[in-house]
């Protein structure tokens, strides 16, 4: 695997990006999905270059985390590739870009309504997550599945 050398990047940080990465693609083809989603978030974590990104959107899409899966994408076909990287980063991306195509159809949109909540404050959660108000009333993309949205005002919700 080609490595590009990251601002501020050590050579400990270059060499576990690496053995991480490896270990995480031998565990997806293994179908140890779980493992190798860990391995390649954390190797990305430490190299985000494209064929590590997408190692780990794969994983992510394995995983049901299309909304994730189709972000990383995103930022690998953003990558800016100088020449020294050009072959397996020009892949890497063209690949990125052509599952992105096949991924984002899957992806759901969900819209959360408000209804005779004006002057409350409110709380609202999305699968235990707590949700910004900005996304309150306008679509914005969900993984495919069942949700579950909770709104509290005060001692009231409603799930």
């Amino acid at each position: 695997m080609h490595t590009a050398v990251a601002v501020g990047q050590t050579d400990q940080e270059r060499a576990a990006a690496r053995s991480l990465a490896t270990e995480g693609i031998n565990a997806f083809n293994a179908g140890k999905n779980a493992e190798a989603l860990d391995k390649l978030e954390r190797a990305y974590q430490l190299a985000s270059i494209p064929t590590i990104g997408l190692w780990s959107a794969r994983a992510l899409e394995k995983s049901g985390k299309l909304v994730e899966a189709n972000e990383r994408l995103i930022a690998v076909s953003r990558y800016k590739i100088t020449h020294d990287d050009a072959g397996v980063f020009a892949q890497a991306k063209n690949d990125a870009e052509q599952l992105q195509d096949a991924i984002a159809p899957r992806i759901r949109q969900l819209k959360i309504d408000l209804v005779h909540a004006d002057g409350l404050e409110l709380t609202v959660d999305l699968d235990g997550t707590v949700l910004k108000n900005a996304l309150l009333g306008v679509s914005f993309q969900v993984n495919p599945g069942k949700h579950l949205v909770t709104a509290r005002a005060g001692s009231r919700q409603v799930q």
